[in-house]
């Protein structure tokens, strides 16, 4: 794997939770897993940067705790209203440990 992937961890243990906050490189993620696959967006939120690896997973979209605010966890794209969108990053599992693209 090229130095552009940075080892998350074991996707067992990183799966148990619905979404995450990942922070690499002075950079924070959210990080989600759904029906078998993991995703990441920018961790924080474009209306008040609010932390949205500490958010909830409803349906497709990560829900800032802030001010629900909505942002698909695949894209980044505002959903259901939301305006905007955040930046998303490449994920992969290899050997059973999780990489995202360097942001």
């Amino acid at each position: 794997m090229s130095d552009r992937w940075i080892d998350l961890g074991a996707a067992d243990e990183l799966k148990k939770r619905p979404v995450q906050e990942i922070n690499i490189n002075g950079a924070t993620l959210a990080l989600s897993y759904l029906n078998g696959e993991f995703c990441a967006i920018d961790g924080l939120c474009i209306h008040a940067e609010g932390p949205l690896g500490e958010g909830t997973l409803e349906d497709e979209a990560i829900v800032c705790p802030l001010h629900e605010w909505k942002f698909h966890r695949k894209t980044g794209k505002g959903y259901g209203g939301t305006p905007g969108q955040v930046p998303c990053f490449n994920v992969e599992v290899r050997d059973g440990r999780v990489f995202v693209e360097r942001p």
